[in-house]
């Protein structure tokens, strides 16, 4: 599963890196919360569907393409998955 391969810990440092060498998972297929990346989860929009998941201490540790209306409704239920933990 191509999610980072640690949290990036500065929030500037989602500025300047780009997103492609970082990895890519489908909303599907994301993992669920853990001790390594505990809920709940946020979001940082990048636009035109590219999306950096944060988990509860603000760390990007995913990003994520979403293409069609399931990809955003995975999403959403993964996100909300990670708020009731």
């Amino acid at each position: 599963m191509p999610l980072h391969p640690g949290p990036i810990q500065n929030k500037e440092a989602r500025e300047v890196i780009p997103w492609e060498p970082l990895g890519q998972v489908a909303p599907k297929d994301l993992p669920g919360p853990s001790e390594k990346y505990p809920g709940p989860w946020k979001t940082s929009d990048r636009g035109n569907g590219h999306i950096d998941l944060m988990d509860a201490q603000n760390r990007i540790f995913a990003h994520v393409y979403c293409w069609d209306d399931s990809d955003w409704d995975a999403l959403e239920a993964a996100l909300k998955e990670t708020s009731e933990c």
